[in-house]
């Protein structure tokens, strides 16, 4: 006899956010290879493997638990949500701009390129996959 049970709304959320946020860690950290790879910038001790791990699934876990509560509480969540991330990347991507980490001007203008870089593919990946992986659940589930 074979059960079946319908999969809570918060647990595809969730492992679509970490799904987004395991893609989104692993295009990071390529952009940040050839980034520093082509420009040679180096003295970033802010962006690091670590901060590069851990702050893409940081960042993606909580835009699956808001995307949970804006799917389930509002009509046109996903619209909402996709607003919402694209706003704060803009507001990131202008905090990004207007940094001013290092004492001289490459290291400045170096440390915006990897930053506005990183903040642009995250946004995008929060934005497009997570609705996705969330309504195509089947490649992470079953």
């Amino acid at each position: 006899m074979e059960k079946s049970f319908e999969k809570p709304v918060l647990s595809r959320s969730i492992l679509a956010a970490l799904f987004s946020g395991i893609c989104a860690v692993c295009a990071t950290e390529l952009y940040n290879m050839l980034y520093r790879g082509i420009t040679h910038y180096n003295p970033s001790f802010i962006i690091n493997v670590s901060s590069l791990i851990f702050g893409p699934l940081i960042a993606a876990m909580f835009a699956g638990i808001l995307f949970y509560f804006l799917t389930t509480y509002i009509k046109g969540g996903v619209y909402l949500f996709q607003f919402i991330f694209l706003i704060l990347c803009v507001a990131l991507g202008n905090v990004a701009l207007h940094s001013h980490y290092g004492g001289n001007l490459p290291t400045f203008e170096g440390f915006k390129g990897l930053l506005l870089g990183i903040d642009v593919i995250l946004g995008i990946f929060i934005i497009l996959l997570i609705p996705y992986f969330f309504k195509h659940n089947k490649i992470f589930m079953d």
